[in-house]
């Protein structure tokens, strides 16, 4: 939460000093107006992120177990493989439930209690987005459902819309949204807050994989426990994971996509030889960490 408030608070009270100061606040200067601008720019883009903590404690009748603690913030997801049996197959456990307000009941029940005078179908439109714009209903930074109306006037001033309008703003990082999210009534709608869960883990636990969605989307558990049940002692988990999302190509996001073992290795190829500036069309950032547990000996 501290780590997010920093990122609320960078280029406050610096907005008004930027329109005084340059009529382009993207020249490519040393000058504090730019630096103010960059600070604008960080607090107005979003994070979600997982995080894992393992804790080798020795309180009580735990001695000698393993700990882990899962805090989730966003649409990344936790994933546990264990064993079932002899056979070495591998048996995915979900540690974390995405914060959206497509699929999770209660991030959508939470946003009503904590916003009374909005209707929950201004809250979570859009297939599923929060105020009809954001797919998270957690996340760091996106100041734009976090800061005041007064806050946002100066935004929505300073990059060209008009205020109490339905006029887009013509610069900045919100170019083409309208001045405000509706409904704002009550802000903040989005928070940096973590649901933490906590689970202890045994020896048939072995491997747990924390990524972002944009493996989760084109990767289903069930399918990365079938990969990780046969990956090869010289593979590495994390690459194996990525190079099979990028390469069970028909269907992109879609159920039998997520489910399918049929890999197609040019096709990841060239997904991962596109620039940056194209490659969102056609494929999501990935980003994982794959944690394997060895079991100890006698």
């Amino acid at each position: 939460m501290r780590l997010d408030s920093e990122l609320c608070s960078l280029g406050l009270g610096s907005i008004s000093s930027l329109s005084e100061a340059t009529e382009n606040p993207f020249a490519s200067t040393t000058t504090p107006a730019t630096l103010s601008m960059d600070l604008l720019r960080v607090a107005q883009s979003g994070a979600v992120g997982v995080f894992g903590l393992l804790d080798w404690t020795t309180k009580g009748d735990k001695d000698g177990c393993v700990e882990l603690q899962i805090a989730n913030v966003g649409d990344c997801s936790a994933v546990l493989f264990s064993t079932v049996d002899d056979s070495g197959e591998l048996k995915p456990k979900r540690l974390t439930t995405p914060h959206n307000g497509s699929t999770n009941v209660d991030e959508l029940r939470r946003l009503m209690l904590e916003h009374p005078d909005d209707k929950g179908e201004d809250l979570i439109r859009n297939g599923g987005r929060l105020l009809g714009e954001l797919a998270p209903t957690r996340a760091f930074g996106d100041v734009r459902y976090k800061w005041t109306v007064e806050r946002l006037q100066e935004m929505a001033d300073y990059f060209g819309a008009a205020v109490d309008s339905a006029e887009k703003m013509t610069a900045g990082s919100w170019a083409g949204l309208e001045a405000f999210p509706s409904p704002y009534t009550s802000p903040p709608y989005l928070t940096a807050k973590p649901e933490v869960t906590t689970f202890m883990l045994k020896p048939s636990d072995k491997y747990l994989v924390l990524a972002t969605d944009g493996l989760w989307d084109t990767l289903s558990p069930e399918v990365a426990a079938s990969l990780l049940s046969r990956l090869n002692p010289e593979q590495c988990p994390a690459t194996r994971l990525i190079r099979a999302a990028l390469s069970l190509a028909p269907g992109l996001g879609s159920l039998s996509h997520r489910n399918s073992t049929k890999e197609d290795s040019r096709l990841a190829s060239l997904l991962l030889s596109l620039p940056p500036g194209v490659a969102r069309l056609y494929r999501d950032d990935i980003t994982l960490v794959v944690v394997e547990f060895n079991s100890p000996t006698e």
